[in-house]
């Protein structure tokens, strides 16, 4: 089941700027749990360095053994926005989700990820972003439950997607792979992101491993 939405998510901007800035997205860290609790703490991350445009996405995934969803995210203190979910999924499908906060101070920090209930692992991944001065709000957003979306994609534009994969390590399509760790058992977390992309109408993006999968764009 696909779910898309355009122009969703939160509304502020960054700063008078944007069109055409040049950008710089980096994976800082990336982490798991198998806590089976409903709230996990992941303690000293690295955000990399403190930059006046930096801005921290958090990709995180999660798995129960029932429906779940997730509450919220904090980075360093600070409560992030959720760009976009997919939740509420079969559990054998997993969850996924990527947040955003803008943090100009701080090399490091703890990262909590809350779920509705207990989860029976939790996968974190942390991207840097800075340079940007376009609009928080995403140019396009997509969910789906089987691994594979489409996603519309601004001219010079990033995008970046997550994706919880329920059988062995995934091949991306549509965007460049940067993290793909087993969390447990046969699951696992991954993730890919992209800049500089050029103008496109529904790039079919994918993880052939992958379950549930969520995944946005912006205009720079």
């Amino acid at each position: 089941m696909l779910r898309v939405s355009h122009l969703s998510g939160f509304n502020a901007r960054r700063g008078a700027g944007g069109g055409g800035a040049t950008i710089t997205a980096t994976l800082t860290d990336s982490d798991f749990q198998t806590a089976n609790t409903d709230t996990y703490t992941f303690t000293g991350k690295d955000f990399g360095a403190a930059d006046p445009d930096r801005e921290l996405f958090a990709l995180v995934t999660g798995k129960a053994t029932a429906v779940r969803s997730f509450s919220s995210v904090t980075i360093a203190g600070n409560s992030a926005s959720q760009v976009r979910a997919a939740d509420n999924y079969a559990a054998s499908n997993g969850i996924a989700a990527i947040y955003r906060l803008g943090l100009p101070t701080m090399t490091s920090g703890d990262v909590v990820v809350t779920f509705d209930d207990t989860m029976t692992s939790c996968g974190l991944a942390i991207v840097r972003l800075v340079g940007w001065t376009g609009s928080t709000t995403p140019h396009d957003t997509a969910e789906d439950n089987d691994g594979g979306l489409t996603l519309n994609i601004p001219s010079g534009g990033f995008a970046l997607a997550v994706t919880y994969g329920n059988a062995s390590e995934s091949t991306w399509t549509g965007l460049t792979e940067k993290y793909d760790t087993q969390v447990e058992g046969a699951h696992y977390m991954t993730g890919a992101f992209d800049t500089g992309m050029s103008l496109e109408s529904n790039r079919a993006i994918s993880a052939d491993a992958g379950a549930a999968i969520v995944a946005a764009s912006f205009a720079v």
